[in-house]
C-alpha cells in the first residue's frame, strides 16, 4: 500500500479503490514535475477517452467538459470541476470531484467546492466524492509513481449506482491511467 496520507484524510472511508503504479529512473521530485506537467495530447487515448465520455453532453447540446490537449491534465480537471485537495511539492497532490458520475449527461463535478475542507465535509445525499492522489515514492536510484482513486457515496442509492457504473469502466479508467504514467515515464527519459 503507498503512503497515502492525504487519501487517508480527504477520503478515509471509501467504497471503491483503484491503484495504479510504474517504476521511474528518476527522483521523486523530478517525477512530481512530470505528473504535474503531463498533457492531454501527451496521452493521446486518454483524450479519447475524456472525449468520449463528453459525447452525450455534446450530442444533448449541454455543458460538457472542456478538453484543449494543450493543457497538463491537472489543470484540465480543475477547469472541468474538480478541486485541489492537497499539494506537497516534489512528492504528491491530490484532487477531487462530487458529482453523479454514473450520469450520461450533468455528470460534471459541482463547482460550489474550493478546497479540501468543502470536499471533507460535503454529505448531501446521491453524490459521489472522487479523491484521486499522483504521488512520488523514492525507490533506490529512481521512483514508483502512483496513482491511486477512492470513491465514496454518500447514501446508499449513490454508491450503488456508481458501483454498476464503474464495473464497466474500471478497466478502460485503469488503462488510461496507466498510459499517462507511461508517458509520464517517457517525458523522464
Amino acid at each position: 500500500m503507498p503512503d497515502s496520507s492525504d487519501l487517508d484524510r480527504l477520503l478515509p472511508g471509501f467504497d471503491l479503490r483503484s491503484l495504479v503504479a510504474l517504476a521511474v529512473p528518476r527522483p521523486p521530485p523530478d517525477a512530481y514535475r512530470a505528473l504535474r506537467a503531463l498533457r492531454l495530447r501527451e496521452v493521446p487515448i486518454l483524450l479519447l477517452g475524456l472525449r468520449l465520455r463528453a459525447l452525450p453532453a455534446r450530442l444533448t447540446r449541454r455543458r460538457g467538459p472542456d478538453l484543449p490537449g494543450f493543457l497538463p491534465i491537472f489543470d484540465g480537471f480543475l477547469r472541468n470541476g474538480f478541486v485541489e485537495l492537497a499539494d506537497r511539492p516534489g512528492r504528491s497532490y491530490s484532487i477531487g470531484g462530487i458529482a453523479k458520475f454514473w450520469r450520461l449527461t450533468e455528470n460534471r463535478p459541482i463547482e460550489t467546492l474550493t478546497g479540501a475542507e468543502d470536499f471533507i465535509g460535503f454529505d448531501r445525499p446521491g453524490y459521489v466524492k472522487v479523491a484521486s492522489c499522483h504521488l512520488a515514492l523514492g525507490d533506490g536510484a529512481g521512483c514508483r509513481i502512483l496513482h491511486e482513486i477512492r470513491m465514496a457515496g454518500t447514501s446508499p442509492e449513490a454508491t450503488a449506482r456508481f458501483a454498476r457504473y464503474w464495473r464497466f469502466v474500471a478497466l478502460p479508467s485503469r488503462i488510461l491511467r496507466i498510459s499517462a504514467l507511461k508517458a509520464t515515464r517517457r517525458n523522464l527519459a
